[in-house]
Parts: structure tokens; C-alpha cells; sequence
């Protein structure tokens, strides 16, 4: 007679070791996951920079450029003095400076601080200098305003008490004076004044005490404006060695810090405005006046009488030369040539795109040629309509290479649609899919309740980001997890635990997955176009949350393995 087993027998097992061994491989391979996808968000922030982006032009392909005339009166030099974090004009010893044109400035975003000295030196945005965080320590791709004073034998010196510039600009300077302690004020004068006191055709003085004041304690609180205060009488007395009978000084920023929390990064108007003030030889009042950062280097290369930044993008602001002092006809002849330069820059190129990306490595025969169509103009193409194909070019590009990445990114879902499947098989109910938007909600709803803006000033500054993205994921994960209970609570509680081990898991693995698939079929080719403002935050943000669902996930799986008792999770699912 065979045996049977009795209504109280247990149900058959496989091993206990071999089960735990099961689920500690399942712990480590989503460990894992989250530790692939934490590194890959920290390394995003860098991989957002390239020196060289398909906006912009190698140097052997740059149009040739004549040695410009001099100035009638040019300035013996011209003092470009950065304020990092100021957005207000309270930071500026208007005062000091006599009959000075008081204007604001429009900063591209990112508005972040690499990617501003990037803009002020080579007259272009982000897009063409290929600069978007400030993760980028290397020297400029692009060319700039102080390598074309290099090249024309002037002196070029700078002070600082950061070494941000002197990383982005290395080779372009002869000296700068750096002074490190930024909380000791006179020693960073003493530093100032030193680069002031040389005999340079060129001096740049880069200030950070707003900046730090402004991540510490906000902008517009009693700390930034001490900082305003503070910074600009001593601005006063080292500009009263300036002659500005002799020299042109101009002021400006890199960024300006959101008020309250601090912050900068995303296009808000409170980071995005900046001072720009020009004043001395061969600068004049001016009505309105329209300005961006990208109009600092043009305007310098006038005023000296340099070669343009080969890749620049924005003109000079030429309602502030003196023509008195400058010479008109030096004047006329820099306009014709500053249009000369832009038209044969961009033809060259729209012609290399055409080249490359009709190219027998191209992808599809479709896209390819939309991109040669955007790239063909006439050969009498005024500037607007090089620019207009320039854009149309840029788009086409990046269509062309989100069409080769969405296979790519379709396969990051097979594995969940695959994991999916099984457990409904394994008997774990499709109910808590229905839980799958809490998490979301609950983060992103705690991320408004703090005041973060949705965007790269919400990460520009200090600890407060990180406790409070952290505080966010911590409570998507109590509402998921809540909610998931709930709707297995008809589920014995053996199986209970192992369904929600399981929900946790695919649940975390889909969130994981929403940052890759943004980057595929939302984001961007580092090299062109660049991405918005959102698109460039997003990642991070749902990189991070997906990243702390999935450690989260895996918790579970390693408190299977450490639990004493290995029934109840048990990987097997079988009644008790």
C-alpha cells in the first residue's frame, strides 16, 4: 500500500540551504542592480560634459580669421571681474565706477558655474561649448576670448580664491594669484590686488564669498546680503587703482541663487538674471539694452582689438562702444567682420555635419537624409538661415540616434514583463500593480512639501538635497509598502511575505528602469542637442529614487536569508 501524506504533513521543501542560497543570489543580483544604477547616476553628472560637442567645430576646421585694425583708442586694459552667485546689482560698487552702463544679463542654463565661465569666455552656451555641469575639470574644447589674447601676444593674468578658471582655462593665463582662504578677506585682496597691480592687457578677478553665502543660507538672506555688502566696498577700494580714464572694467556673474533655499542650476528668473556693468575707456551710456553672458567675450575682443572667439555665437554690444574713442570706422569694419566670421563658421559647419552624417556609418537611409536636407542651404544663405538649418540639423541628428536606442531601451522592460508573468503564475496576485504610481507620488509629493524645485537649482545646494531626497524615497516606499499590504491581505501569510517580496522587487526593478529608458527615448546625445532644463534634472532624481526602491527591495531578500525561521521565506511557493 502506498503512503499518503496526512492532511498535516508538511508540504515538501527543497533543502533550507539550498533555499537560502537561492534567495541570497536573488539578494546580491538586486543589490546589485541599485549599486549599477547609484553609480550610474553620479557618473551621469560627468558624462553630461564633452569637450567637443557635434555643435561645434575642431580647430583645424575653423574659418580662417585676418588680423582685426587696432582700435582708435584702445583701452590699455580691460578688467573682467566675475562675481560667482551674485544675481543682484547690491554685490557692484556702482558707485565707484563713475558714468557706467547698468544692465542685467541673461544666463543659459544649466545655469551652473563651470558652465557660465564657459559661456563668458568663448561668447557660446552649453550647447556649443559642450559644458552643462560642473563636473569638468579639463580645458575648453572650445575656443575663447583670453586664447585669442594669447595669441596676440597680450600679457593675461587672473585672481582668484577658487581654482575653478584656472582648471578650464589652463594655458590662456601667464599668472594667476590664487588665495585659497576665502573666510580671511584681506588675504584674498592682497591676492587681487597683486593680479591688478601686474602690467596685463587682461586682468580677470573671480570672486566666491556671495556663491558660498548664497548655497549656505539662500539667496536673499541676511548672509547673501552681508556677503553683497561685505564684497562690494572692497570691490571700491580695489578698483580705486583702476583708471578708468585708461581702462575698461566690466562686472558680471556666472549665476544667481534662488531666494529662500538657495540654489542654481534650472532656468528660474532668480538664477538666470545677473548684473552686467560696463564702465571706463571707450564705453558709453546705452538706452535698453538686451545682453546675455555670451556677449562678454565679443565685447572684450572689440575692445582690444582681438581675433573673435572662433566659436561664438552672440555679437558685441556694440550700443555701449564709444565710437569717440573706439573709431567708427573700426567699429564698422569689426561689424562686417564679426558677420564675415559667423556666416563662414556656420557654413563650415553645416558642411561637416552633411559629411558626417551622410557618411556610410549613419543610421537609416530615412533619417540620414532628413539630416542632409536639413544641412543643405544655398550657397547665399544669409546668417539666419544658416542658423535656422543649423537647428533643424541639430534635431535631426538626435532623431537619428533615438531611433537606433529604442530597441535598446525596449529590452530593459522584457525582463519585467518576463517577471511579471511568473509570479502571477506563482499565485502572487496581480492587485499590488495597482500600489506601483504610490511610490512615485508619495516621493515627488514630499519633494514639493520641502520647496525643491523641480530642477538642477534644486540640486545646486549642499546637504540639504541629498536628506531630502532621501526623506522623499522613505516615504514612497512606507505608502507602496502599505498600500501593497492591503491588497494581499486575503493572501495566506507565507505567501503574503513572498508576494511582497516579490511586488518589492519587480516594483523597485520598474522604477529602476524609468531613468535608462529616460535617457534612450527622452534624453539626449551628450554631443547634441542639448536637452532641457527638466530632462537634463530628471534622470537624477528618478535615478536616485529607483536606486533607493531597489536597496530597499533588497533588504527583503536579505532578511529572508538571516531570518531564523526559512519558512516563511522560503523562495518555493508552497503552503505551509
Amino acid at each position: 500500500m502506498t503512503d499518503t501524506p496526512s492532511e498535516n504533513s508538511p508540504a515538501p521543501t527543497r533543502p533550507r540551504t539550498e533555499a537560502r542560497g537561492t534567495v541570497a543570489l536573488i539578494a546580491l543580483v538586486v543589490l546589485g542592480i541599485g549599486a549599477a544604477l547609484a553609480q550610474g547616476v553620479y557618473q551621469y553628472i560627468g558624462y553630461a560634459n564633452t569637450d567637443l560637442p557635434h555643435a561645434s567645430l575642431r580647430p583645424d576646421r575653423w574659418p580662417a580669421q585676418t588680423g582685426p585694425a587696432t582700435p582708435t583708442g584702445r583701452p590699455e586694459r580691460v578688467v573682467l571681474i566675475v562675481l560667482d552667485g551674485e544675481g543682484t546689482l547690491n554685490g557692484v560698487p556702482v558707485d565707484a565706477l563713475g558714468s557706467a552702463v547698468v544692465a542685467t544679463a541673461r544666463v543659459p542654463t544649466p545655469s551652473l558655474s563651470r558652465p557660465g565661465y564657459a559661456t563668458i569666455a568663448s561668447g557660446a552656451g552649453p550647447a556649443r561649448t559642450g559644458i552643462r555641469t560642473n563636473r569638468y575639470t579639463s580645458p575648453l574644447g572650445v575656443d575663447t576670448v583670453f586664447a585669442r589674447a594669447k595669441a596676440a601676444g597680450l600679457h593675461v593674468v587672473g585672481g582668484a580664491d577658487l581654482d575653478w578658471m584656472e582648471q578650464n582655462f589652463e594655458g590662456s593665463f601667464a599668472r594667476w594669484y590664487f588665495e585659497y582662504h576665502w573666510d580671511q578677506p584681506d588675504r584674498v585682496d592682497a591676492a587681487m590686488a597683486g593680479a591688478l597691480a601686474e602690467d596685463a592687457d587682461l586682468v580677470v578677478l573671480h570672486f566666491v564669498e556671495i556663491d558660498r553665502a548664497g548655497h549656505r543660507a539662500g539667496g536673499g538672506s541676511d548672509d547673501y546680503r552681508l556677503a553683497e555688502t561685505q564684497l562690494r566696498a572692497r570691490l571700491a577700494k580695489l578698483l580705486a587703482t583702476v583708471d578708468l580714464a585708461k581702462d575698461t572694467v566690466l562686472i558680471t556673474s556666472d549665476h544667481g541663487h534662488l531666494a529662500g533655499v538657495g540654489g542654481h542650476g534650472g532656468g528660474e528668473p532668480d538664477v538666470t538674471t545677473v548684473p552686467l556693468v560696463m564702465a571706463g575707456r571707450g564705453v558709453r551710456p546705452s538706452g535698453d539694452l538686451s545682453a546675455t553672458l555670451s556677449n562678454v567675450a565679443p565685447t572684450i575682443s572689440v575692445l582690444l582689438g582681438l581675433q573673435w572667439p572662433h566659436d561664438m555665437e552672440a555679437e558685441p554690444l556694440w550700443s555701449v562702444m564709444d565710437p569717440d574713442v573706439l573709431g567708427q570706422d573700426y567699429l564698422d569694419a569689426r561689424k562686417r567682420g564679426w558677420n564675415t566670421h559667423r556666416v563662414a563658421y556656420e557654413r563650415a559647419w553645416l558642411a561637416k555635419a552633411y559629411a558626417d552624417w551622410t557618411s556610410e556609418n549613419w543610421r537609416g537611409a530615412i533619417v540620414g537624409n532628413d539630416v542632409s536636407n536639413a544641412a543643405t542651404v544655398p550657397d547665399d544663405a544669409p546668417l539666419p538661415a544658416l542658423l535656422d538649418a543649423r537647428d533643424r540639423t541639430l534635431l535631426e541628428i538626435e532623431r537619428d540616434r533615438r531611433v537606433g536606442r529604442t530597441p535598446l531601451v525596449a529590452l530593459v522592460f522584457v525582463p519585467l514583463i518576463v517577471l511579471y508573468l511568473t509570479g502571477m503564475l506563482r499565485g502572487y496576485r496581480f492587485a499590488p500593480i495597482l500600489a506601483l504610481p504610490l511610490f512615485g507620488v508619495g516621493a515627488l509629493g514630499a519633494f514639493a512639501a520641502f520647496g525643491m524645485a523641480p530642477s538642477l537649482s534644486a540640486i545646486a545646494t549642499y546637504e540639504g538635497f541629498a536628506l531630502r531626497l532621501a526623506a522623499a524615497g522613505v516615504l514612497g516606499i512606507a505608502l507602496w509598502t502599505a498600500a501593497a499590504l492591503f491588497l494581499l491581505r486575503s493572501v495566506p501569510r507565507v505567501t503574503r511575505w513572498r508576494a511582497l517580496r516579490f511586488h518589492a522587487t519587480t516594483a523597485a526593478l520598474c522604477y529602476a528602469g524609468i531613468a535608462p529608458a529616460t535617457w534612450g527615448l527622452l534624453g539626449f546625445s551628450v554631443k547634441a542637442p542639448l536637452p532641457s532644463d527638466f530632462l537634463l534634472f530628471f534622470p537624477i532624481v528618478a535615478g536616485a529614487l529607483g536606486g533607493g526602491f531597489t536597496f530597499a527591495a533588497g533588504a527583503l531578500w536579505i532578511a529572508a536569508v538571516v531570518r531564523p525561521t526559512a519558512r516563511p521565506f522560503d523562495f518555493d511557493a508552497g503552503q505551509p
